[in-house]
């Protein structure tokens, strides 16, 4: 899903640098889906708390390492358009309620931009063994 044109950074066929179109520059992009997974809520809630399993989430993530309780290091690889770069930054979770809910903020830097994203998951119980994640 890609956002309106209007809505994107954008740049000069001569320097690649994303420029500020007239709406202030931001790309907003909303993604959103649900998967059916055969494991518990507990399972998957374990699994999402698990670093290496969240670098597996998270689109774009080369690396995830803990760096405190429910917030992360991580590095990402991002193209918006021909802007392309490896970002730095933190993933953090909050508004937790286990097995249940929760939020996933990632703000990250390059040279290239900034990334601020906020995901919310919800765990949908379906039966033993059978959970619905939406995202």
């Amino acid at each position: 899903m890609t956002a309106p044109a209007s809505t994107c950074p954008q740049t000069d066929a001569l320097d690649r640098r994303p420029r500020p179109d007239r709406g202030g520059g931001r790309c907003k992009v909303r993604l959103e889906g649900t998967h059916a997974i055969r494991a518990s809520r507990e399972q998957i809630w374990a699994a999402l708390n698990d670093p290496d399993v969240l670098a597996r989430c998270i689109p774009g993530v080369r690396d995830v390492r803990r760096d405190g309780p429910d917030s992360y290091r991580a590095a990402l690889e991002l193209a918006v358009g021909p802007v392309r770069g490896v970002y730095q930054g933190k993933v953090k979770l909050t508004d937790l309620a286990p097995p249940e809910t929760m939020t996933l903020t990632v703000e990250a830097k390059a040279p290239v931009g900034i990334v601020k994203a906020v995901g919310q998951v919800r765990l949908e119980f379906r039966g033993e063994d059978d959970t619905l994640v939406h995202w």
